[in-house]
């Protein structure tokens, strides 16, 4: 029932997997690539190209960040960052949605840049655009 709900997304599925045992390989759009010497694994295909996609995505952007910049911790989908000193939150968030054509034309990842203050409690720090409307 969920593919013919999702066709276009169970075509894709179906090519990767296609193409996956056709070449013994699969690409992400960055052209990292990934062999299956045995075949047969078409989970591990399908899942290989969005997996790889955001990882080569995430750490293209981490190689923008400023020196000044500390990762305390790399999670699924958010970056916990510490920085000394003034950071502009605008230009963070610009930096974190680089544009990548690869993808797709325009293609970039939403970000909600958060602040905090050393000591506060994660549930009391505010996105930039919660902040602002509060004012």
């Amino acid at each position: 029932k969920v593919f013919t709900r999702f066709a276009r997304w169970a075509g894709w599925r179906q090519r990767v997997a296609a193409e996956g045992e056709a070449r013994r390989m699969v690409e992400n759009p960055f052209g990292r690539k990934r062999y299956f010497y045995r075949g047969g694994n078409a989970p591990a295909m399908i899942g290989f190209v969005p997996q790889a996609t955001v990882a080569d995505a995430m750490w293209e952007v981490l190689s923008l960040m400023p020196k000044s910049i500390r990762i305390l911790a790399p999670l699924a989908d958010a970056l916990l960052i510490e920085h000394v000193g003034s950071l502009e939150v605008k230009w963070t968030k610009d930096m974190m949605e680089k544009r990548f054509d690869c993808i797709a034309p325009g293609f970039y990842f939403p970000c909600d840049v958060k602040q905090g203050v050393p000591g506060e409690s994660w549930g009391s720090i505010e996105s930039k655009k919660e902040a602002e409307h509060a004012v």
